[in-house]
């Protein structure tokens, strides 16, 4: 075995894939993670209680004189649960050697210092920067638990007693469960699934949000008489709807431009055939685009003759008015069922 020792104050810092304690010889993994016996169940959140399984050599400390025998050593990953199997505790880490002013918390260590030596010693794990005062800043950024993987996370319950200088953990819980596939309440203001989608944002597993409150006097895209001059969605309130994006039930809606041709938006959120208003004919003319250049479209029907040469499209005009033969008009349709 060799070991590599710096000069520490008067003591020599040993660092070793092994090191021979004050008890005797163990030897160290090259595994942070538990190892059970392959005959009998497996435990993923067993705590790592044994040096020999669960310590790599790099995170041995070994503080004393090798030549004089008295070197003793320390594994930081190693768990102390020989009180109860469900609480384990071990020491508070630091960098090794020197003197460190440290803060600790559950999920993570920050230790400020001027070690002995030229580099702070001690185990893996820490990440640390000098200034140019020579004082080094090493931190440890990651929740502790007696498994010493991410997985043992959620089942240890650790916390930093500073004043005896342990950490100790328990385990009083099963592990938590996934998280629901979808969102299983539309009404609490929670994003139950986790996707980033909270109650009738979350589509498809929620119904569609309703649409906010109409303003008074004016009319909204709802298939209501909103304005109260019994006339429904008027002024082509409803415009355009993104592709896939569901319409509000009972809406109407202008065929692509003013052709006195309107659908009615369908239980499922979908707009329904295009009707002539007035007769409520399928129109088989919907849109200026389906008529010739000095053409419009009227009542489902291409025309040559138009008023004027005010607009072509609908937001031509000022709301609430629509473009009907090149004019800006007060909208007059009848919805059709």
């Amino acid at each position: 075995m060799r070991t590599i020792c710096r000069l520490v104050g008067v003591a020599v810092v040993c660092f070793a894939a092994g090191c021979t304690g004050e008890a005797g010889s163990t030897g160290g993994g090259d595994s942070t993670t538990p190892k059970t016996d392959s005959s009998g169940p497996t435990d993923p959140y067993a705590p790592c209680t044994d040096e020999a399984k669960c310590c790599s050599g790099a995170n041995l400390v070994c503080v004393g004189d090798p030549e004089k025998g008295t070197t003793s050593c320390k594994c930081g990953g190693l768990w102390d649960c020989s009180q109860n199997p469900k609480k384990c505790q071990q020491d508070i880490p630091t960098p090794g050697g020197g003197t460190w002013d440290c803060t600790w918390t559950e999920q993570a260590y920050t230790c400020v210092g001027k070690p002995a030596d030229s580099t702070p010693p001690g185990g893996t794990g820490w990440t640390c920067s000098q200034a140019p005062t020579g004082t080094w800043t090493c931190t440890k950024s990651y929740p502790p638990n007696p498994t010493n993987s991410p997985n043992g996370a959620g089942v240890w319950q650790c916390a930093v007693e500073k004043e005896f200088g342990k950490i100790v953990c328990e385990r009083d819980k099963p592990p938590p469960p996934p998280p629901p596939k979808t969102e299983t309440n539309c009404a609490d203001g929670i994003d139950n699934d986790g996707d980033g989608l909270v109650d009738c944002k979350d589509q498809p597993d929620c119904p569609v949000c309703p649409p906010p409150p109409c303003p008074t006097g004016t009319e909204c895209c709802d298939g209501l008489d909103n304005d109260g001059d019994k006339k429904i969605d008027e002024g082509n309130v409803c415009g355009t709807f993104p592709e896939g994006t569901p319409c509000p039930v009972g809406a109407y809606q202008s065929c692509d431009c003013y052709c006195g041709v309107h659908r009615r938006c369908l239980a499922d959120g979908t707009w329904g055939p295009c009707k002539v208003d007035g007769s409520c004919k399928l129109a088989a003319i919907t849109t200026h685009s389906q008529c010739l250049a000095t053409q419009y479209c009227d009542f489902g029907k291409c025309t040559s003759g138009f008023k004027g040469g005010q607009c072509v499209h609908h937001n031509d005009c000022p709301s609430p008015m629509v473009c009907d033969l090149g004019m800006c008009i007060t909208d007059h349709y009848v919805p059709c069922p």
